[in-house]
């Protein structure tokens, strides 16, 4: 959790949302595995710097700093390292900076300490041997050094030969991976006079601190600080002698590899040495100085090692052999092909799972691969699947265009795209090609735009008859795929594998049917809602009743995009226009299926939610001129006029929700919204607007606040979630922290919304579920009825909401509703009640251990503060504890004791009752419900669940009667 919210920046987190994820359904440990790869990929592109982040502005950081040059240099170096500007961030990396700054250069006695503890040079380390080690090196008349390769260590005289010693010393230095010079000569002998054992480990360490250059400037820290927090380090743990992150180390890797040519490995085998990059570097290096030797044979065994290295490196591979303790430029060439090759392995088990990953991973290449390709095809090929919807896969277009583009392309003609926007040149060439366009469509009486013109071109490329059907055909299959390619995000992809989909082979109906159910389009329209709504409440240039409207419209097309929604098809019938007019015209016709009605000034409309105004009468509050309806009334039937086209329906159906998810309030702003505008000229108008940017960066850091503070969780909250088989992911983390704290708080708002509607279905759920204790599957079939009616309950509640606090508030309760459930079915209930007038929820578990268990339940209360109870059964016989954290309360619990002892005696499941023992009334401020132990559990083996039951049944009921 930490490492994700001191990691995760505005950009990662606008790249999750771009790329398909929903981070707060995610588990933390894959939010974080995504998260590397899109700073990975940042690495490749590099980082433009400019101007101060929204995080926190200059003068907040003045206030935590006391100087805006170190400001502006702070938020360089994390911009560049891509991680946020929190205030923990900053603190952290202040008191780093102003701990490295006051550092001189580490003593011998220091650089002694260090080599002996195995201490990196990071800010930390450097401060703790300043301050643990002695002023000098303790030079010895004894030390040691490596007498072979046995790991023995032969004591050294007093008299040195260093002759003797030098073939045994540059050994080590070439083991260690570093020159033979007479300065890490020196250095070598250095550790022998210090007494410090001399081999490849040691030699590495102290030459590692040698590269310490003590003072530094505040770039060269901050930038060193940046790199550990970008690593998942703290600000302190900052390398001082080299002050590149993982992942930069791990490109410089995958770069240097890039340039080491074949005659550079023959070169290093012929000289007995180890094929490992710092050898290569230095024989390509002898290369390029000197020219290739033609006597040295080509070392064939490991080319083919250096190529394969090359084909599966990555940044993202080496960052984690980094991560993992190895030194890829010391690894012979064979073992880093085998330790890549587990890298690869491992990477791809965490997406993929443990089966056929290698098979599943290539799949998910294979698809962003054509998906991203796609686009760039000719549109003429859309034609071609005329009549033969069951070969419109994606596999299919693929492998069509790209022999129609090979096709084009071998004739030296330009052609039109699916997705992108032609050459100035090719579009001159289009307009000359396709003059007589706009007369075809007016000829056939369709509306002269962008998309009905691409049809006819697209049609005119195949020498097809230019027919209302073949429009409807191509229009659709237009639509959908471009619906397709936009949905099938990385997430999306990754999803359907897991499944066991392959998106490449279903047909673009299966594949669209399958996004839809798969839940990823709803997440996606609801971010959406929410940001449009944040975007409203921002924009204090909309007044409050085109806020309103606006809300209006875009419920409006998100009702139109339904294809159960009777509007479209409706109009299509009557050969009318899809035009504003026309559409919030058919809305108020079509909302009683089967039924004709008449459209006047006397029509109210029919509401498209339960209270308040319908969605034309919202719409219609700020804009009346979008609505021409007669005075003298308007016949509007759904039976009667030409037959229903389903091309035509599917692909209105589905440009209302391009509009829906391309629309922006600021967009609407500037738009002149008219009566006749149709959808596909609105369509056309939102692609070339831009949303505004600085909403957008607003919006986004608002959304991402809560996972920032995630690490403020309790561990307790992290434990209960595993030990209940819940996902760690940050919405059942803020989720389960909510119902922890204020337990009531989720069914008070439940409450309230019934309330307003004037039911009381949720009431009388949970009244239901507290009467089906009797056993778990009475229990499990009450709650899931409970948890149903309160999703009913919430699901109206959002359709209704104009505000974004509000929205906030349903979307919270709905993950707090759904930790719930999923709890329940682990036995871990929340359970809403009343005491005295106070509505609040018990947290009831029933807990097994071997063949017994024991029933706990906790309370929060204003009548009595908190309660904890557990109940056990031994030998048919219940005994246990109240505790009450208040004095108070445990005085007015004392009052129900002997109704509770009584209800204890339940009967239980095989018809005798239960023995009432021990039951104590206590007064305990550290009583609680945790940390349960097996041995804690073990009860009488002959007791049985149901029994639990119906002792918790007893207790809720005789302390809310």
């Amino acid at each position: 959790m930490t490492v994700m919210s001191n990691t995760m920046s505005q950009e990662d987190f606008q790249r999750l949302g771009k790329d398909g994820y929903h981070p707060g359904d995610m588990d933390i440990e894959e939010v974080v595995t995504i998260v590397d790869s899109i700073k990975t990929a940042l690495i490749k592109g590099g980082t433009q710097v400019e101007g101060y982040t929204d995080d926190l502005d200059a003068e907040t950081l003045r206030e935590i700093k006391g100087s805006e040059t170190f400001a502006r240099e702070l938020y360089k170096q994390f911009k560049a390292h891509d991680i946020p500007l929190t205030r923990e961030n900053v603190t952290a990396a202040k008191q780093a900076y102003d701990r490295a700054a006051q550092m001189e250069t580490p003593s011998e006695g220091s650089v002694k300490y260090m080599v002996e503890n195995t201490m990196d040079p990071t800010i930390e380390d450097v401060y703790r041997a300043q301050h643990s080690a002695a002023s000098d090196s303790h030079r010895q008349g004894h030390g040691y050094y490596a007498a072979d390769n046995t790991g023995y260590y032969a004591r050294k005289a007093e008299d040195y030969n260093w002759e003797q010693l030098r073939p045994q010393m540059e050994k080590v230095l070439e083991e260690a991976g570093l020159e033979i010079t007479e300065e890490n000569l020196e250095s070598a002998e250095w550790l022998i006079e210090a007494g410090v054992p001399l081999t490849k480990e040691t030699m590495a360490k102290l030459y590692e601190i040698q590269q310490v250059e003590l003072p530094q400037d505040m770039p060269q820290i901050l930038s060193a600080v940046a790199a550990a927090i970008s690593d998942g380090k703290s600000a302190e743990e900052a390398n001082l002698a080299d002050g590149r992150s993982n992942r930069e180390k791990a490109a410089d890797y995958m770069e240097a590899y890039g340039k080491i040519s074949d005659e550079a490995v023959d070169q290093t085998v012929a000289e007995g040495k180890e094929a490992n990059l710092r050898n290569l570097e230095k024989a390509q290096q002898k290369i390029e100085r000197d020219g290739v030797s033609e006597n040295t044979l080509e070392a064939v065994s490991a080319r083919r090692q250096l190529e394969e290295v090359r084909l599966m490196m990555t940044i993202e591979a080496n960052r984690k052999l980094i991560e993992s303790g190895y030194s890829i430029d010391t690894m012979d060439l064979e073992k880093l092909v085998e330790a890549l090759k587990k890298m690869e392995e491992e990477m791809n088990r965490k997406l993929f799972g443990e089966t056929d990953t290698a098979q599943k991973a290539d799949l998910y290449n294979e698809v962003q691969y054509k998906t991203q390709e796609i686009p760039y095809l000719p549109a003429a090929v859309l034609a071609r699947f005329i009549g033969e919807e069951e070969l419109f896969t994606l596999d299919g277009v693929h492998t069509n265009g790209t022999a129609l583009k090979n096709t084009y392309e071998a004739a030296r003609e330009s052609y039109e795209t699916l997705m992108t926007a032609p050459r100035a040149d090719m579009g001159d060439s289009i307009r000359k090609a396709f003059r007589n366009v706009d007369d075809i469509l007016k000829d056939m009486g369709l509306e002269e735009n962008e998309e009905n013109r691409r049809a006819v071109r697209i049609l005119g490329y195949n020498s097809m008859d230019i027919t209302q059907d073949n429009m409807d055909a191509v229009k659709k299959y237009d639509m959908e795929l471009r619906q397709t390619i936009r949905r099938m995000t990385p997430a999306v992809s990754l999803q359907a594998i897991r499944d066991g989909k392959n998106p490449l082979n279903m047909t673009i109906a299966e594949l669209n049917q399958y996004l839809d159910e798969s839940g990823y389009a709803e997440e996606a329209k609801e971010e959406k809602f929410s940001k449009y709504l944040y975007k409203l409440e921002q924009n204090h240039a909309i007044e409050e009743q085109e806020r309103e409207a606006y809300i209006g419209i875009y419920r409006m097309f998100r009702q139109l995009e339904k294809t159960d929604d009777a509007a479209v098809g409706s109009l299509i019938r009557e050969g009318a226009g899809l035009s504003f007019q026309n559409l919030l015209t058919a809305m108020r016709s079509t909302r009683r299926q089967g039924m004709d009605y008449t459209v006047d000034d006397e029509f109210n409309g029919v509401n498209a939610v339960s209270r308040g105004k319908s969605i034309t009468d919202q719409i219609l509050s700020a804009f009346p001129a979008l609505d021409q309806t007669s005075a003298e009334g308007q016949e509007f039937s759904q039976g009667d006029g030409q037959p229903g086209r389903d091309g035509a329906e599917a692909y209105y159906h589905m440009l209302a929700g391009q509009i829906a998810d391309t629309m922006e309030p600021e967009m609407l702003a500037q738009m002149e919204l008219r009566a006749d505008m149709t959808m596909e000229e609105m369509a056309e108008n939102l692609e070339q607007m831009t949303a505004d940017e600085r909403l957008e960066t607003a919006y986004l850091q608002e959304e991402l606040q809560p996972f920032q503070d995630l690490q403020g969780i309790e561990e307790a909250v992290v434990r209960e979630l595993l030990a209940y088989r819940q996902p760690v992911t940050s919405n059942n983390l803020t989720a389960a922290a909510a119902l922890r704290k204020k337990p009531g708080d989720l069914y008070k708002k439940l409450n309230a919304l019934e309330e307003d509607k004037g039911t009381a279905k949720g009431k009388e759920a949970a009244s239901h579920l507290i009467e089906s204790l009797t056993d778990k599957d009475s229990a499990g079939e009450a709650y899931e009825t409970m948890q149903e009616t309160f999703q009913e309950i919430l699901e109206e509640a959002k359709e209704e909401q104009t505000s974004y606090l509000d929205l906030r508030t349903l979307q919270s309760c709905k993950k707090q509703l759904a930790l719930a459930g999923s709890l329940a079915k682990e036995e871990n209930y929340q359970i809403p009640v009343e005491i005295n007038g106070e509505l609040t929820a018990v947290n009831l578990k029933i807990l097994h251990g071997g063949e017994g268990g024991k029933v706990s339940a906790s309370i929060q209360t204003q009548t009595y503060g908190q309660i904890t109870a557990q109940f056990a059964v031994r030998n048919q016989t219940v005994s246990g504890y109240v505790a009450c954290d208040s004095k108070e309360g445990t005085e007015k619990l004392w009052v129900i004791q002997d109704d509770l002892k009584r209800a204890l005696a339940v009967e239980t499941a095989d018809g005798g009752s239960l023995k009432v023992g021990s039951v104590g009334f206590l007064y305990s401020a550290e009583a609680n419900t945790e940390g349960y132990t097996s041995k804690d559990l073990e009860t009488d083996e002959n007791i049985q669940t149901a029994d639990l039951y119906r002792i918790a049944r007893a207790f809720i009921t005789s302390v809310t009667a």
